[in-house]
């Protein structure tokens, strides 16, 4: 799992397979200041620009999600999946069946 948020930060480099590359990792991040500061700058700086931290199009796709299972249970349909695009400039939000 963390493997998954690594890679979702841009932080492909910070993953490891074993205890042994974790500890060879962090003594190097121990001793290499350089590299620290790199790694913090690069995961600040990823944090203003990747999906994982944008909080508010999180919110809004969930919102979009919970509003397509309502209409959908409204209308008497069956549950099933779907995608959720992402809102249109203008705060509308597209939504698509999967088909399934």
């Amino acid at each position: 799992m963390s493997s998954c948020i690594l890679s979702a930060v841009g932080m492909q480099e910070m993953v490891v397979r074993d205890l042994t590359e974790y500890e060879s990792l962090s003594y190097r991040l121990e001793t290499q200041p350089d590299l620290l500061r790199k790694t913090k700058k690069k995961l600040n700086r990823n944090r203003d620009t990747l999906p994982l931290f944008d909080t508010q199009r999180f919110v809004s796709n969930l919102e979009s999600a919970y509003q397509v299972m309502w209409d959908r249970y409204r209308n008497g349909e069956k549950a099933g999946s779907f995608y959720v695009v992402p809102p249109y400039m203008d705060g509308r939000s597209k939504r698509h069946n999967s088909g399934l």
